[in-house]
């Protein structure tokens, strides 16, 4: 499962910069600090109410 999750990670990033340098053919790096971003807000969501990161996943995806 885990190979599956970091699968779909790397896919949303190459498909992220592959939007962004086709249109304006440019690398744009900004797409780390908003994965960054949302990585430490689910994080720290967790943290509060007491979920465990398998518990929490289904209400990221949905």
């Amino acid at each position: 499962m885990a190979g599956i999750s970091n699968g779909a990670i790397w896919a949303l990033i190459a498909v992220g910069y592959t939007l962004v340098y086709g249109i304006i053919e440019l690398i744009n790096f900004a797409h780390g600090e908003v994965f960054m971003i949302g990585s430490f807000v689910s994080a720290g969501f967790f943290g509060t109410i007491g979920l465990t990161a398998g518990m929490g996943i289904p209400g990221l995806v949905a």
